[in-house]
């Protein structure tokens, strides 16, 4: 089994390593920037000077970081009969939040979606679209980096004007804040999940990275109705989903392809890596 990853999460590699460890699969953590492919009579792989065989899985850890290079190597891993865990179709499909939001079914904020070189000129139009407070991310991110809230018209000119000053490629995505009850993040895992409730503490962000606390959380009819929503939807194995319960129902924030495990371990006591493995070497 190989796990694709270019990303500092020493946290989530040595756990993955230590579950394979323990379950006697022959795991390899590859960087897709040091892989090297072959096609010639057959596809053959070679990382650090070594020939590698094609393996019975590979899972994608990463992230937001995929593009073409992931795109050619699972597609030659699937030629060479690969399992693929967590496709890079369906991960750059959530990536583009605009994107996803649009195409997808699920309840999601009302957003608006520019360039960062015609902000300052669409200021009254913002205003004129959604109420304060609000929020502006950039189109990709993890760990609540690149998430910006504004709560009244100064806060949105001055974050307006330095995203302006510094960066002319930011394409800005602006959401309508939810009035939630309850921030959740539900991981998925073949066919189960796990719940945990996160509470923001230093800012609006509720994300562990942020210093967020976390607790667990009961699972619901709502919770069950998301998860089988999810499930229908999309292929991976792990998703990482987050969810605003409000008083009217709920909506969906984002999902993601590399959630961490931190969190989840610490209020479940489970090891996600060894459910992962298992999951996909099982099934």
């Amino acid at each position: 089994m190989w796990i694709l990853c270019s990303l500092n999460k020493p946290y989530d590699m040595q756990h993955f390593k230590d579950a394979a460890f323990s379950l006697s699969i022959d795991l390899k953590i590859i960087d897709p920037t040091k892989l090297v492919i072959l096609n010639e009579t057959e596809i053959e792989y070679y990382y650090q000077g070594e020939q590698l065989q094609a393996p019975a899985y590979v899972l994608n850890w990463n992230g937001c970081m995929n593009g073409k290079l992931e795109e050619q190597i699972e597609a030659c891993l699937r030629a060479s009969g690969t399992i693929i865990c967590n496709s890079v179709t369906e991960i750059n499909h959530w990536q583009d939040k605009f994107k996803w939001q649009v195409e997808t079914n699920l309840p999601v904020a009302k957003s608006m979606k520019m360039h960062s070189s015609c902000l300052l000129d669409n200021l009254s139009l913002i205003e004129q679209k959604f109420d304060y407070p609000l929020v502006l991310k950039s189109d990709t991110g993890s760990l609540g980096m690149g998430v910006y809230k504004a709560d009244n018209h100064n806060n949105l000119k001055q974050l307006v004007e330095v995203i302006s000053l510094l960066d002319k490629t930011f394409k800005v995505h602006i959401e309508q804040f939810i009035d939630y009850t309850n921030d959740l993040r539900m991981y998925i895992i073949g066919d189960q999940y796990y719940l945990m409730e996160r509470v923001a503490t230093d800012d609006f962000r509720a994300n562990v990275a942020q210093n967020a606390t976390i607790n667990d959380y009961p699972k619901s009819q709502i919770t069950d109705d998301i998860f089988k929503q999810i499930r229908a939807s999309y292929e991976a194995v792990v998703i990482g989903v987050d969810v605003l319960l409000t008083t009217d129902g709920y909506i969906i924030c984002e999902i993601n392809s590399a959630p961490g495990f931190t969190g989840i371990e610490q209020v479940h006591n489970i090891d996600i890596a060894k459910e992962i493995i298992t999951t996909i070497t099982t099934n």
